[in-house]
């Protein structure tokens, strides 16, 4: 084909596109990290220890806004084709999926709080505790919003319209969804300097942590199944907001909590900060994957992912 490179298969241009194209933003990152962490230390808008989060949000943001770019997702379908608008909206399943799942989570705190793994930080702030609160539940429905129509709206829709099986299609999506969390400050085990070489240093270890079965294979296996959870729901009520009012949850409780208080240890067979990477999220996450299941038919809705709106 006319622009291919000799030898390449025109179907494999586009992969190497977006090889190239990730190589390049990962390089800028990790050129660009301190030189704007100093400038936003300069101007207080973040703290001396926020290296890593600069560097990630210069890493994820660039390719997100690439990725946009060059597929348009936005073409797949409006709001109304999710199930976010229009007569199958239903935003009151929102509400419902929020309240059960902070409830849920709430559980497996006391739970964690009765083992003694967790205490009240002391002395304990309200008003940052507040604060921290207030901030993740707004942040959480955004990111959550975000979140559900990309990967269990508009990824899941690509894939089934690529001729992906429903199964096939939920489990790339939820290597997808799990593997992007590797890439978190909290995550790094290793001391960075604030420099380039600091910046390649922590992004070499990030893509090491990917593959690291004990490490990160406990959350990625929580994460997967969670997302799972989150596509059965999606294809069960044929709107977003039920994904998105789990999701949504999830963020605020486990965002909100460990800014007041103390684990120790910092992961137990149970789980640790992040409660999904414990034998009894798991259990939960596959008892709630196969009620989402057996509940029924999946109820009149929108377009079927594959079809346009």
């Amino acid at each position: 084909a006319e622009g291919t490179l000799p030898g390449m298969r025109s179907g494999a241009r586009p992969l190497l596109v977006l090889l190239l194209g990730a190589a390049g933003i990962a390089a800028a990152a990790v050129v660009l990290t301190p030189p704007v962490y100093r400038w936003l230390l300069g101007l207080d808008a973040i703290d001396p220890d926020e290296f890593l989060k600069v560097l990630r949000r210069l890493l994820l943001f660039p390719m997100l806004l690439a990725l946009f770019a060059w597929l348009k997702p936005w073409r797949d379908g409006g709001p109304r084709s999710y199930g976010l608008l229009g007569e199958h909206a239903r935003p009151s399943l929102f509400v419902r999926a929020w309240l059960v799942t902070a409830a849920i989570l709430l559980a497996l705190l006391v739970w964690h709080f009765l083992a003694g793994w967790i205490a009240w930080e002391v002395p304990f702030d309200t008003t940052k505790a507040l604060r921290r609160l207030g901030r993740w539940l707004a942040v959480g429905f955004v990111l959550s919003v975000l979140e559900e129509w990309f990967f269990r709206g508009w990824l899941e829709r690509r894939l089934l319209a690529r001729a992906f099986a429903p199964l096939s299609a939920a489990l790339v999506v939820a290597l997808v969804y799990a593997a992007i969390h590797a890439f978190k400050p909290s995550r790094l085990d290793i001391e960075v300097t604030h420099d380039a070489a600091g910046a390649l240093r922590a992004l070499g270890w990030w893509l090491t942590h990917l593959m690291d079965p004990v490490a990160f294979g406990p959350t990625f296996l929580g994460l997967f199944l969670f997302s799972l959870v989150l596509t059965a729901a999606w294809r069960r009520w044929r709107t977003l907001w039920v994904p998105i009012g789990v999701h949504a949850a999830g963020i605020t409780v486990l965002r909100s909590y460990g800014a007041f208080t103390d684990r120790d240890p910092q992961r137990t067979w149970a789980g640790g900060k992040e409660l999904l990477d414990g034998f009894p999220a798991w259990l939960l996450l596959i008892g709630a994957l196969i009620l989402i299941i057996r509940g029924g038919a999946p109820n009149p809705g929108p377009d079927e992912p594959g079809s346009r709106s």
